[in-house]
């Protein structure tokens, strides 16, 4: 594997079972590693990115269905919805207002 290229990612000084830890936790129960989902936030432990959580329920599906269907606890759902609802807060709008 070519580190000179995922270090502009993640860099971290520690090494995990003899190789440079990637893995980052950027919120309580998410994660995110430039090797899964191409480093998308991801629930912890999983190869399960958020977006894919919130649009399930979005689209109409209830915490059950999601549960049962991609094979999570309704606590990492609902992390999933905590984590972006804090990043919806903390960034600006994608659309400017125009005068």
């Amino acid at each position: 594997m070519d580190w000179s290229v995922r270090q502009r990612f993640v860099t971290f000084p520690s090494r995990r079972e003899g190789r440079l830890a990637r893995s980052m936790d950027i919120y309580p129960g998410i994660s995110m590693d430039p090797l899964v989902r191409l480093g998308k936030p991801c629930l912890s432990g999983t190869r399960l990115d958020v977006a894919t959580v919130v649009g399930a329920l979005g689209s109409g599906e209830s915490y059950e269905e999601v549960q049962d269907a991609l094979g999570i606890t309704r606590d990492q759902v609902l992390t999933a919805l905590k984590y972006a609802a804090h990043t919806a807060a903390h960034l600006p709008p994608a659309v400017q207002k125009t005068r």
